[in-house]
């Protein structure tokens, strides 16, 4: 998708081809409706009342004799204009644009295209409303380079004659693999073409090398499987046009033996340990910059943690569970006595103590608790002095105790000593909770 490089207003818009398209004659075609017949009259309607005019001054004089009080009307705002590309010749596609209403009453305004034909559509958008545009479908039947323009917003298409393959979906099983034995790769080749078929080189790069030639009927579209050996130790990527997998190469031990000395390796910078567990430390420590937690009630979580950090971010990336693994070896790191330290019955008391102390119900425990994630393997290492601030465990404050409390609703008070976080809003099943703090000394 190509994306929008400014904010502009509802104005009217501009195709422009690029390169020698003015001197070849380019045809272009516009599916839209057809202006041969006489469009009716405009009608101006005010937005406060309701009442129409035919011109646009009749309405300004109107607002201005009968709502001098009303805010003025601001223009609909358009951004994120975007257009499917590369485009085969002659194929339809849209130009698409987010469409924002800045004012507190109904608004319509017109979207005007121009050159080299003309068409507009007319919008209307509810008080503070944002809406996704398909605003003009087009198609173009010469190759080239076009630049699509509405007010100040471009976007680029290219036109083809005929669409190039592409690959996605790339996959390796098993990722982790004996030295000597086979991994299968799978990739997904595509035939954009609806009435061409083309040749396509599947290429794999990296650790492997291959390649397959495949035919590929109009909009077909097959997967590709390579069956390769793994001749090499520890982690090394497969890469095909842009795409990667990460693939591990071990060492076979035999059932009840010990793997030898250096049998597991960092991915990230080839490190030899062990144990899955001296990788995880290892990593943790010179790739991800964490303090070993020595002596503290969680130092047994750091290098599982720090494993979980190699494995969302290099092996099975996934920006979303990397962040937390990060938050969660902040906690571990931090000393503090985390969600996963305590008893079954000292859950069961810091859950009567957020009730009956602090106020809240059941439904704002969990949303507060859900608030870390949903998912309860993350909710374990959240910290105690950050969901009850004051609770004391076996008679003794935690140490090291937090000066933040999550999970306070909006509407409540803010307690003597206490302070509000600002910006720390955020809503829950309709509920709006902030962050307070205090200072703590132990």
């Amino acid at each position: 998708m190509a994306k929008e490089v400014e904010e502009g207003r509802i104005s009217p818009a501009l195709i422009v081809p690029v390169a020698l398209v003015a001197l070849l004659g380019v045809g272009v075609v516009a599916y839209t409706a057809t202006r041969e017949e006489e469009e009716p009259p405009t009608i101006y309607t005010c937005p406060y009342c309701g009442a129409e005019y035919s011109t646009e001054a009749e309405l300004l004089a109107h607002i201005e004799a009968e709502h001098p009080g009303e805010p003025p009307i601001e223009e609909l705002v358009l951004s994120n204009i975007q257009v499917r590309s590369p485009v085969a010749v002659g194929k339809i596609f849209w130009v698409t644009v987010d469409v924002f209403n800045p004012n507190t009453v109904e608004t319509t305004g017109t979207i005007t295209m121009t050159s080299p034909w003309e068409d507009s559509i007319t919008v209307t958008l509810g008080p503070g409303e944002t809406r996704f545009v398909n605003a003009f479908a087009l198609s173009l039947d010469t190759p080239g380079e076009y630049l699509v323009r509405i007010d100040g917003l471009e976007a680029t298409v290219v036109i083809m004659e005929i669409l190039p393959a592409f690959v996605s979906n790339l996959k390796a099983a098993p990722q982790v693999v004996t030295i000597g034995e086979a991994v299968t790769i799978t990739v997904d080749a595509s035939n954009p073409n609806w009435e061409t078929t083309v040749i396509y080189l599947v290429q794999l790069t990296g650790a492997i090398q291959a390649e397959q030639e495949v035919s590929l009927a109009p909009h077909e579209v097959r997967q590709v499987l390579f069956e390769e050996t793994v001749t090499w130790e520890g982690y090394q990527y497969v890469y095909c046009d842009g795409l990667s997998v990460l693939i591990k190469g071990e060492i076979y031990v035999p059932p009840g033996e010990e793997p030898p000395p250096g049998a597991y390796i960092c991915p990230i910078c080839g490190f030899k340990g062990d144990s899955d567990a001296e990788i995880g430390h290892h990593a943790a420590v010179v790739h991800y910059g964490y303090t070993y937690p020595a002596g503290t009630i969680n130092e047994g979580s750091f290098a599982g943690m720090g494993g979980s950090l190699v494995l969302y971010d290099v092996i099975d990336p996934n920006t979303k569970l990397f962040t937390l693994a990060h938050w969660a070896m902040g906690n571990i790191v931090s000393g503090e006595y985390l969600w996963k330290n305590l008893s079954s019955d000292q859950k069961g008391a810091l859950k009567t103590y957020l009730r009956e102390d602090l106020g809240m119900t059941d439904d704002e425990i969990d949303a507060l608790f859900d608030s870390y994630s949903p998912n309860s393997y993350w909710q374990r290492w959240i910290r105690i002095s950050e969901i009850a601030p004051g609770w004391l465990i076996n008679g003794e404050p935690p140490p090291e105790r937090h000066k933040h409390f999550k999970g306070w609703p909006a509407e409540w008070p803010v307690p003597d000593g206490w302070f509000l976080l600002p910006d720390s809003e955020y809503e829950y099943n309709g509920v709006i909770y902030v962050t307070i703090w205090t200072w703590v000394y132990d």
